[in-house]
């Protein structure tokens, strides 16, 4: 697993972009559909 992590940061770095964990990406989508559902979401 670690080979592959690796693989993907010098992946990453040769084309100028950066590795980012699953978790912020999946957080980062349903931050995304939650704004989209607006003012009418109530949170308790």
């Amino acid at each position: 697993m670690w080979q592959r992590i690796n693989e993907a940061q010098e992946l990453a770095t040769k084309i100028g972009g950066q590795v980012t964990g699953h978790t912020w990406l999946l957080e980062s989508i349903a931050a995304y559909k939650l704004k989209l559902l607006g003012p009418s979401l109530v949170c308790s």
